[in-house]
């Protein structure tokens, strides 16, 4: 509300109907209310006497103007959860207390930024208010135990109600906040306290007003956000006639709204108020209220706190940060975007995520030369703790496209396209990513992050602390260029995963009958295939690390012979794959990639066929370009030396190698089960042209559906073919169906 003649423009309701002329010819109330002032006590900034009045200097001006006997209200959040009102709680009581007080006020709402605040700070303004005769109310607050002090301090649910004399008769003050609210208040602020449904705690203490004397009762109402106009309208439409307060003015509701007729004829009014302003209405029958505006010299009680606040102002704007020297311009949101990425350096995270409400518009935005403790102080004002999670890459992903997204700055996770992208790195649904947020958020704060996170204090300190010691260690150059950067990091990936399958035959079948279930072989057959990842990704380099070990057995006893124990599988494979990212700015998934890779092939024991009389010891060291496709896929096209080590005069050959791979990845989904498949196929072909060429083809594809973490149920193919030159091809494949226990772990390293 800017002005009177805006008010009146956004009338949505005429005068209301039917008013009698009993009503019309009640002495008159003046009421004057302000609103929203939200801790703005004083310039943010050292100042010289004189010159420190900020918000909370024009509207006690404002407030002081008419009439003495004039009724004066505040309807929420005066203080709200500022660290200027901690200060100037914390060391400056008496004087504060003496400044509201000189303002006129008589009671003032509880609102859920007031709420949000250090409780003890609450308590403490409480108690010395009404010492001095002004009221802090929140009518529809219950307490517990824990929270029996600020249901002491406050006039509660349980207490009598406040009414306030004036010449017109008693003015009955009720104040409520939506039980929603909570959601915005940090988890330990919220400890211990309850909030009524507000139409029945409004309808009650209506009641109990006017039979305490109240000719009127004015209603203050802090509504659930998102929607506010429509719980207010449905919260007022609730109450029962006899139960209506005579006005109700409504925080936050959106749009332009200035005042509403609830329906046709009623007796009751509803007017929006507006931050940091005072206005002015009559009862009964109010009206649109006029803004009064500030007026006159302040009052002696108000220089004289402005004068103590401010010489503290002054000792903590002069403290220098030495980490705090800026290069240039810092607006809101660059500072949200140093503290996130104070908050991921700090606690080694990849995301941080905080809500946008935690950050506040400071005057002193945009921010210039330096960042003092004071624009620290301003713009965080929430005493909160950090949490870490780590949080699977799905969730993150719903986190991220949820509509509650919108609430939140985050950084580590930007849009590449209709995908997304971790530090510069696709996102991978099956992975997990280490996030740190506030308290506030990992309590489910404005929507939170997403439900069943379980998330770990770390650290002894808030955003707000944190940031001040960062910025207090000295460093050269833009403050903001400091912190560590994951997306120039290495981020290591360890997997592992072993598949087992066990075959068991035991036959007793002494008379010699015929049954198939009793003439058939006996046997065993046992085969394990493990796989090993240590993958290392950069921006600039991937760095790929796989060691595979497949051991298996198998025996056939029949009537007539027994086989003894035969290995059926025996093979040990590393691989380590070095592709450089750093030629391509644009990178696309036809740039080629140069690639080294070294690759070494072995076995635990010699055959025992006598089929030769070397160990197989083979290493493939080659070169090349990759190309990385879509779903984490990779194409790679190279050449080098094959070399069968231990083989008696055996030379190292030329080989061209080329392969195709899909790491494990998720496929599709049976319900809420992710059905994993992973890919490798490779063609090598040595000597190439040469009359002594071959060519050796490898596949291995593995189809994994979950039981429960960590074990699934897997379906394995492998494929080893060769051929000579004129001779036939060479084939074993095998089949094969077992259990798969799956391991898998992601570390962030922040250093080099």
């Amino acid at each position: 509300m800017t002005h009177s003649r805006r008010l009146a423009a956004l009338l949505l309701g005429g005068l209301l109907f039917g008013r009698s002329a009993s009503a019309q010819e009640a002495p008159t109330a003046r009421l004057i209310v302000s609103a929203g002032l939200q801790g703005d006590l004083a310039r943010l900034a050292c100042a010289p006497q004189g010159q420190r009045a900020a918000g909370f200097a024009a509207v006690v001006r404002a407030l002081r103007q008419g009439p003495a006997d004039a009724v004066r209200l505040d309807a929420g959040d005066l203080f709200g959860a500022s660290a200027l009102s901690h200060l100037a709680t914390r060391d400056h009581l008496p004087a504060l207390v003496e400044a509201v007080v000189s303002s006129g006020l008589r009671a003032l709402a509880v609102g859920h930024r007031d709420l949000g605040g250090d409780r003890a700070d609450l308590v403490a303004r409480a108690r010395a208010l009404e010492a001095r005769g002004v009221h802090s109310v929140l009518s529809n607050l219950r307490c517990d135990d824990e929270a029996r002090a600020l249901c002491d301090a406050v006039v509660d649910a349980g207490d009598a109600p406040v009414v306030i004399p004036s010449p017109a008769g008693g003015v009955g003050v009720v104040a409520l906040m939506a039980p929603a609210s909570l959601r915005s208040v940090a988890h330990d602020q919220a400890a211990g306290v309850t909030l009524t449904a507000p139409e029945e705690a409004l309808g009650r203490a209506t009641l109990a007003a006017r039979a305490a004397g109240a000719r009127y009762v004015v209603a203050f109402y802090d509504p659930e956000w998102p929607g506010t106009l429509t719980d207010t309208v449905r919260m007022v439409r609730a109450l029962p006639r006899d139960q209506r307060p005579d006005v109700v003015f409504a925080q936050d509701l959106s749009g332009d709204l200035a005042t509403l007729e609830v329906e046709r004829g009623a007796a009751l009014r509803v007017f929006a108020t507006e931050p940091r302003r005072v206005v002015e209405t009559t009862l009964p029958a109010p009206a649109t209220p006029t803004v009064v505006e500030p007026a006159g010299d302040q009052p002696d009680a108000l220089t004289a706190f402005h004068n103590d606040f401010g010489e503290q102002l002054c000792r903590l704007g002069g403290e220098v940060l030495p980490g705090a020297t800026l290069a240039r311009p810092l607006d809101r949101d660059g500072f949200t975007r140093l503290l996130l990425d104070v908050m991921r350096e700090s606690a080694q995270a990849e995301v941080a995520v905080i809500n946008r409400g935690a950050v506040r518009p400071i005057p002193t935005f945009p921010l210039a030369g330096r960042i003092s403790r004071l624009d620290v102080l301003g713009a965080l004002p929430y005493d909160d703790t950090l949490r870490v999670a780590r949080v699977k890459g799905e969730a993150l992903e719903a986190f991220m496209r949820s509509a509650s997204a919108a609430r939140f700055r985050v950084r580590g996770v930007a849009e590449d396209g209709s995908s997304l992208l971790v530090n510069g790195r696709p996102l991978e649904s099956d992975q997990e990513y280490r996030v740190v947020t506030s308290g506030f958020v990992a309590d489910g704060g404005d929507g939170g992050i997403g439900e069943d996170l379980e998330f770990e204090t770390w650290g002894a300190v808030g955003p707000r602390d944190l940031l001040l010691a960062w910025l207090a260690v000295p460093r050269e150059g833009d403050v903001t260029d400091a912190p560590v950067d994951p997306a120039q990091r290495t981020r290591w990936t360890f997997r592992g995963f072993i598949d087992a399958s066990l075959a068991q035959t035991t036959i007793a079948n002494s008379p010699n009958y015929q049954d198939p279930q009793l003439a058939r072989s006996q046997g065993t057959a046992l085969q394990v295939d493990a796989e090993m990842h240590a993958d290392a990704e950069q921006p600039r380099y991937t760095f790929e690390n796989i060691l595979r070990l497949r051991l298996g057995y198998q025996q056939t006893i029949d009537a007539g012979s027994d086989s003894g124990l035969l290995k059926v599988a025996d093979l040990i494979a590393l691989r380590d794959h070095f592709a450089w990212r750093g030629l391509w700015r644009n990178r696309r998934w036809f740039s080629p990639l140069p690639y080294v890779e070294s690759y070494l092939e072995s076995e635990f024991t010699p055959p025992d066929n006598n089929t030769r009389d070397y160990h197989h010891l083979q290493w493939r060291p080659t070169g090349g370009v990759r190309f990385e496709l879509p779903r984490r896929a990779n194409l790679n096209v190279g050449a080098g030396v094959d070399w069968e080590s231990l083989q008696p005069g055996a030379r190292p050959r030329a080989v061209v190698v080329l392969r195709g791979e899909l790491p494990a990845t998720t496929l599709f989904h049976i319900q809420d089960r992710d059905v994993e498949g992973q890919l490798f196929t490779e063609l090598a072909l040595r000597e190439p042209g040469a009359s002594t060429s071959e060519s050796i083809v490898r596949l291995n594809a593995r189809l994994s559906v979950p039981l429960f973490e960590p074990l699934a149920v897997t379906v394995s193919y492998d494929l080893f073919a060769r051929q000579r030159v004129d001779e036939p091809w060479a084939v074993s494949h095998d089949v094969n169906l077992g259990l798969r226990l799956d391991l898998l772990r992601t570390l962030q390293l922040f250093s080099y």
